[in-house]
C-alpha cells in the first residue's frame, strides 16, 4: 500500500485519522513489561508531552532575569515494591517515610595530630 502525501494538510489529516491507533500503540509499549525500560520511559514522556504539553525550557539569561536560583537538590530513592509499584501522590496517606542519610563520620583529633 502506497500513500502519497503532497501537502501538510494531507499529512495532518492522515495523522489525525490514525491518532487513536498511534496512542494505543504508545500506551501498549508503556505498559508492556517485555519492552526495555528506556523505551517505556520514552513512551511515557511522549504521552505526557501530547497530553499536557512540553515543559518550556529557559535559557540561562532568562533564569537570571527571573531571579531563579537552585536552593536545594534532593535525591530520593523510591522502592518499587511499595504500593505494588503504583505511583503515589505527594502527601498521600500511607506514603513511605524517607530515610535520612547517615551522619558523616567526623575526623578525630588523633588522626589530625598524627598527620602533623
Amino acid at each position: 500500500m502506497t500513500i502519497t502525501i503532497s501537502t501538510a494538510s494531507q499529512l495532518r489529516l492522515l495523522a489525525r485519522k490514525h491518532a487513536h491507533t498511534a496512542i494505543a500503540t504508545v500506551f501498549g509499549i508503556l505498559t508492556s513489561e517485555k519492552v526495555a525500560p528506556n523505551v517505556r520511559l520514552s513512551a511515557a514522556a511522549m504521552l505526557m508531552d501530547r497530553g499536557f504539553g512540553r515543559v518550556p525550557l529557559m535559557t540561562p539569561s532568562e533564569v537570571a532575569e527571573a531571579g531563579l536560583r537552585i536552593t536545594e537538590i534532593v535525591n530520593t530513592i523510591v522502592d518499587p515494591k511499595v504500593n505494588d509499584g503504583a505511583p503515589m501522590l505527594l502527601n498521600e496517606a500511607g506514603a513511605v517515610d524517607q530515610l535520612d542519610a547517615p551522619d558523616p563520620v567526623p575526623a578525630s583529633d588523633d588522626a589530625i595530630s598524627e598527620e602533623q
